[in-house]
């Protein structure tokens, strides 16, 4: 990668593409190799090789950074009470530390960009996903099997779209960028028109069929606010609107599929009710019982398994709510600050004819969809990914004033 790393050279850039490339692998490293996710962890250090510059904050980077280290702190102390309470450390944390510590470096690194490179990188990006989730997708769906041996809960009786990742939300994710990353940049790529279009078409085919619900949500909110900011393009967006759901009505194996999943889900529940809302309910119980300090990082996993036993592992909520039972009420309303500055100053930069925009907010539908239904832990790549475009972008547009004029 020697050559890219020539032609980009701000070192956040570098780690950003390093850490997108590295996710993309992290799951096939694991499965094939044997190797654990503390291994991506290895990689993310590579980012030390490369100098930072010590740039001045912003008000809007000094409250991330400010927020972030605070939402650290609580995760230390948390995570050192619970492990003396209980004897039992959660290697969980370790996840999440460092990916967090990963965004701390990054934030004085996205400053100083030069658009040349913001193309480049997106350009790069685009072809990483391309070769590495986009093949790999569209052969498991000729094939009709996947790639990669990984069965478990529903996955037992149904098949899914995942490429080189152990769950669909994450492939998908990975789709979504592709998606955004063409639909935004894709005349500044130098890359046929049709190709480009062909691309966005087989990306959003293999969404569809990941049967990932959450981004699928994500992306139609949204391609609905373009749909309703956008005037002369409107019949653009409204297209890929329209296709995804008619490749929905294509087959009947969609439709059945997705019954399967809902019964499997409401017997496994032991209620007759779907897993995630039973999962909200038992949730707010138990943070009930703790609600200021919450129980420790990973303790809503053990309930769920103690309370709702949905398959033969631990797995939390799947919502935002697992934060506060997990670091309670301080904790949660720290990160969920964090995650309302991010929105907000990101959508503040709001102009449909800037292309860092556009991506941002086609990311950012499938990010809030998967906050509310398929969150889990702050450490996927999908909300540190977000929050970095958003760095990005709010730094550049400051920089060049280009959130009032076209980018040429």
């Amino acid at each position: 990668m020697n050559f890219i790393f020539k032609k980009i050279h701000n070192p956040g850039l570098k780690y950003l593409l390093i850490f997108s490339l590295v996710s993309v692998f992290n799951d096939f490293w694991s499965l094939i190799f044997g190797i654990p996710t503390l291994f991506h962890l290895v990689f993310l250090l590579t980012f030390f090789l490369f100098p930072r510059k010590n740039i001045k904050k912003t008000s809007f980077l000094k409250n991330v950074y400010y927020l972030l280290c605070i939402y650290l702190f609580i995760l230390v102390v948390n995570t050192l009470i619970s492990t003396i309470i209980n004897y039992y450390f959660e290697t969980k944390v370790l996840s999440v530390f460092f990916k967090s510590i990963f965004i701390l470096i990054l934030i004085p690194s996205l400053t100083k960009v030069k658009f040349y490179e913001i193309i480049l990188f997106f350009k790069y990006l685009s072809i990483i996903l391309i070769f590495f989730t986009l093949i790999p997708g569209f052969i498991e769906f000729l094939l009709n099997k996947n790639l990669l041996a990984y069965e478990y809960g529903i996955s037992k009786d149904t098949f899914y779209i995942r490429g080189l990742s152990i769950d669909k939300i994450d492939y998908s994710f990975f789709l979504v960028i592709l998606i955004a990353s063409l639909l935004s940049f894709h005349k500044y790529f130098n890359i046929n028109k049709y190709l480009s279009f062909s691309v966005i078409i087989i990306s959003c085919f293999l969404l569809v069929y990941s049967f990932s619900t959450t981004n699928i949500l994500g992306l139609l909110i949204s391609f609905i606010y373009f749909l309703y900011n956008q005037k002369g393009k409107v019949k653009n967006f409204f297209f890929f609107t329209i296709l995804i759901l008619s490749i929905v009505k294509l087959t009947d194996n969609y439709l059945v599929n997705y019954k399967l999943k809902f019964e499997y889900q409401s017997d496994k529940s032991q209620i007759g009710n779907e897993f995630r809302s039973r999962a909200f309910d038992e949730s707010v119980d138990y943070f009930l019982e703790s609600p200021l300090f919450g129980h420790g990082i990973g303790s809503n996993a053990k309930m769920l398994k103690k309370r709702v036993d949905y398959i033969d592992k631990e797995i939390n909520s799947h919502n935002f709510i697992n934060e506060f039972t997990d670091f309670g009420f301080i904790g949660g309303c720290t990160l969920l600050s964090l995650v309302l500055v991010v929105f907000l100053k990101g959508f503040k930069q709001r102009n449909t004819k800037n292309p860092i925009f556009i991506f941002w907010i086609i990311i950012t539908g499938p990010i809030i969809s998967r906050f509310v239904f398929y969150y889990h832990y702050f450490d996927k790549f999908c909300f540190l990914f977000w929050i970095s475009i958003t760095i990005l972008m709010v730094s550049f547009n400051a920089e060049n004033n280009s959130n009032k004029i076209i980018i040429n």
